[in-house]
């Protein structure tokens, strides 16, 4: 049930889809899919590399992908797991480490949310397209002002939430489903928005998550074309100044949707983000009478 569940065949549809005619060492080169997806499953067959791993868990056809990659010995595939943020030689459940995949040790983080960028963030791996935590830190735009809209929240605050309700299935995994939203015994939901808005109920807090969403779909549709139709403008244009308004604006567009809340995290931001990237490409375009 937990969000962290399943990753298996997450990792099966992408290496068919993007790294069809490559070999597992190629794929962990350029993209290290082991090291977030499952770290423990170099753990597999009294240890192995990630590449090997990636090969066991995934078939290949002469020792590469194709685009019918499936998964393989699904029942030792470990998902991210209990072993994956907690050391289970640590007497205390609630200190979390990452396990490095390759040195097969763990690392201790200095608290919840750097455990988290370590994936869904660039901490791990710097040129990763899964920003969430810097997203949330509100930087990292540019020519957007900082702006962190949720101070001191803790990204368990939300995902692992537990509520106080008697009985709530929350408290049965410890938050470990990592929904912000939980579906109670009673037929009702409870929410983790609650536990700073103790005004809102779950029908409020999913409405205001909803619109946010919708109003980010909206503006991130538009600032696609006109970045796309800014991009193709400019084929063939020789103008340092209106290059650097487009990278500028590809460069917020892009970090927008590197957030994988689908326009909730952050969202002040994240509509600045798109906002300017919008202007920047619509800038370029007038610039060039189109």
């Amino acid at each position: 049930m937990s969000k962290h569940a399943a990753t298996q065949a997450d990792v099966a549809g992408e290496l068919a889809a993007s790294h069809a005619g490559q070999t597992p060492e190629e794929v962990i080169k350029d993209e290290d899919c082991i090291a977030c997806h499952a770290p423990t499953a170099t753990l597999a067959n009294n240890g192995l590399t990630e590449a090997q791993a990636l090969g066991y868990f995934f078939t290949t056809t002469n020792g590469k992908f194709t685009n019918s990659t499936a998964v393989a010995h699904p029942e030792e595939w470990p998902n991210v797991s209990c072993a994956a943020c907690h050391d289970p030689s640590n007497p205390s459940a609630r200190t979390v480490s990452y396990f490095g995949p390759i040195t097969k040790k763990y690392i201790s983080m200095s608290n919840s949310s750097v455990l988290c960028g370590e994936c869904h963030g660039n901490l791990h791996f710097p040129g990763t397209d899964h920003l969430s935590y810097n997203i949330i830190s509100g930087t990292g735009g540019v020519g957007v002002p900082n702006l962190q809209s949720m101070h001191g929240a803790k990204c368990i605050d939300c995902h692992m939430y537990t509520s106080d309700l008697s009985g709530s299935n929350s408290a049965l995994f410890h938050g470990h489903t990592f929904t912000i939203t939980v579906a109670e015994q009673n037929g009702k939901n409870s929410t983790s928005c609650t536990t700073c808005h103790a005004d809102m109920d779950a029908a409020k807090a999913n409405k205001i998550i909803d619109d946010e969403k919708a109003s980010y779909t909206a503006l991130d549709a538009v600032s696609q074309k006109d970045v796309a139709a800014a991009t193709e403008a400019m084929k063939g244009v020789n103008s340092t100044a209106l290059q650097a308004k487009l990278d500028e604006a590809r460069h917020n567009l892009g970090y927008a949707e590197s957030d994988e809340s689908g326009g909730f995290h952050n969202n002040p931001y994240l509509m600045s983000l798109l906002k300017d990237a919008d202007n920047r490409a619509l800038e370029v375009l007038s610039s060039l009478g189109k």
